[in-house]
């Protein structure tokens, strides 16, 4: 995932977006900490709000 900084703002939003250029490692299985990675999101967005109950 790579950050966004264009889209950052510290108050309400943090994004990141896939890494095209990302190819998971041939070799291994995917365990939780190691091996390779699949890529089930093109986009995550953390929406903070504050004071929100």
């Amino acid at each position: 995932m790579t950050f966004k900084k264009s889209e950052f703002n510290s108050d309400s939003l943090i994004v990141f977006e896939r890494n095209q250029h990302y190819l998971p490692v041939a070799t291994g299985s995917p365990s939780l900490i190691t091996g390779p990675k699949v890529v089930h999101f093109d986009r995550v967005e953390w929406q903070n709000r504050t004071g929100a109950r």
